[in-house]
């Protein structure tokens, strides 16, 4: 599964969210069923937004849920204007078949 996370913040803020992030990883390390994929940045007139992508491990989705929702809760805490606009998971293809309980094709 991958969970797709959109954030905003303001600009003049980006270091202090910066060293907020690494304080967090340095004191919850991101653990192996949590992989970090991509992110995508854009700005404008209302600040920074910032479009993360994780892999969850298969199995260990709840789990996976519970630390990124952690994480994003310490930002929230941390740097005023942080905010999480979305927190969403969504599939592959080829995993969205079965969960809605159709054979797809052949991957």
């Amino acid at each position: 599964m991958i969970l797709m996370l959109e954030i905003t913040y303001p600009a003049p803020k980006a270091e202090e969210l910066g060293q907020a992030f690494i304080d967090d990883l340095q004191a919850n390390p991101m653990p192996d069923y949590v992989k970090f994929v991509e992110e995508y940045v854009s700005w404008g007139a209302d600040g920074i937004k910032t479009n993360t992508f994780y892999e969850l491990e298969k199995g260990k989705e709840e789990e996976g849920l519970r630390y990124v929702t952690a994480h994003e809760l310490a930002m929230t805490k941390a740097v005023d204007g942080f905010r999480v606009l979305h927190l969403t998971p969504v599939y592959r293809m080829a995993e969205a078949y079965s969960v809605i309980n159709m054979k797809g094709p052949e991957v």
